[in-house]
Parts: C-alpha cells; sequence; structure tokens
C-alpha cells in the first residue's frame, strides 16, 4: 500500500508531461468559479449555479490542455489586465495614505505627478514627456 501511493506521484507527473498545468488564470477561474457556485445558493441566483459550473470545466480543460502556446498567451493577457487593476488600486492607496502631505496631478501622457502639498503655485515637470505643468497646491 505504502508503494501505491509512493508511485501515485509519478504517475500523476507522467500523464502531466507535456500539458499546461496551474498556472494564475487558473487560480482565477478556480477561486471564482467557487465564489459564484456559493452565491447561487443566495434566492433568484440559480443560473450563477452553470456559469461557476462552466467555469470550473473551463479551468480543468486549461490544465489538461496540451496546447501550451495559447495557454501561455491567455495567461500573459490575464496578467496584464490583472497588473493594471494591481497598480490602479495601489497607487490609490498611496495617494490615500499621503493625502495631507502631498498633492498628485495627471499629465497629458498619463504619467501621476507627486508635489508636495501647500507650496502654492508651482511649475511641475513631467519626466516621461517634457511637458511642464503649472499648478496649485
Amino acid at each position: 500500500m505504502r508503494n501505491f501511493f509512493g508511485n501515485l506521484g509519478y504517475k500523476f507527473a507522467s500523464v502531466m508531461y507535456g500539458r499546461n498545468g496551474v498556472d494564475s488564470f487558473n487560480k482565477f477561474l478556480v477561486i471564482s468559479s467557487i465564489v459564484i457556485t456559493f452565491l447561487s445558493n443566495l434566492p433568484f441566483l440559480d443560473v450563477l449555479y452553470i456559469i461557476g459550473v462552466a467555469l470550473m470545466a473551463f479551468a480543468l480543460f486549461r490544465c489538461f490542455s496540451k496546447n501550451l502556446y495559447k495557454r501561455r498567451q491567455e495567461n500573459a493577457k490575464y496578467l496584464s489586465i490583472a497588473q493594471k487593476f494591481k497598480y490602479f488600486f495601489a497607487i490609490h492607496k498611496k495617494m490615500f495614505k499621503e493625502r495631507k502631505t502631498h498633492r498628485y496631478f495627471k499629465c497629458e501622457c498619463g504619467t501621476i505627478l507627486r508635489v508636495p502639498r501647500g507650496k502654492g503655485k508651482i511649475k511641475i515637470h513631467c519626466s516621461k514627456c517634457g511637458k511642464d505643468i503649472i499648478k496649485t497646491t
């Protein structure tokens, strides 16, 4: 019996050879399917159960898929979208934390510029596009 469970890991590894496995997009799909399935217990939300099961099936499909190129593209797309959300929440957390000491301005090129509060009218130089902005802190 001990040998059976010892070999089980090797057998599973040989089955998974050449397959995608679990990546961060799969983890997101599984967690969201679990949350959606639990939400389906609320009244009038029975259709969410089907969506949760479909997400779980898609996660399993991605896990056992041998088309590594396509799965890596999907994961890279997910990571780029997730990175934008993480950056958005991180910068707003920092802005809230420093709200009494610094002001934040957004340049036309999209760069967020941080300047100290209480300096009056100042000229802010954007390091990305080189444009000067005159603002009151």
